[in-house]
């Protein structure tokens, strides 16, 4: 497992200043850099997103910005660069990304080979457990 971008930890944003970030509350717990998914909404409150995990790769949001529990508020980048783990397969420098199948690595990212959403393009080559840079676009890339 490599760090292929050491200046800056999992889930840390490259530019915040430059990024697009909406405040969604947890349904369940989340970690930082954890690619998550919405979950639900009600009206005049906050979209709800848990970690993206096999089985429904088209609701992905985004990327976790900050660790909460379920019922707490946390960032959610949904454009911006930011420093996420590599799953199962990995991805190749410019490809497009999309949250990994594998019911095993639940919120990582992994080429978009699946067909699932993409959600972003790979700025490094990551192997499985690697963590680097990706473009996030939310809803494409």
């Amino acid at each position: 497992m490599a760090d292929k971008y050491s200046l800056i930890g999992v889930g840390d944003c490259l530019d915040i200043g430059s990024a697009v970030v909406i405040p969604c509350v947890c349904a369940s717990s989340v970690t930082k850099g954890q690619v998550v998914k919405a979950n639900a909404h009600a009206d005049n409150g906050l979209p709800t997103v848990a970690p993206q995990a096999a089985g429904t790769l088209t609701t992905s949001l985004g990327v976790a910005l900050k660790s909460g529990s379920s019922g707490e508020t946390i960032p959610v980048l949904i454009f911006g660069v930011v420093k996420v783990t590599a799953g199962a397969g990995g991805c190749t420098v410019g490809q497009s990304i999309g949250a990994t199948p594998a019911s095993s690595d639940p919120g990582t990212v992994a080429n978009n080979s699946t067909g699932g959403q993409i959600i972003g393009r790979a700025l490094q080559t990551m192997s499985s457990g690697d963590t680097g840079l990706v473009f996030i676009c939310s809803g494409g890339g």
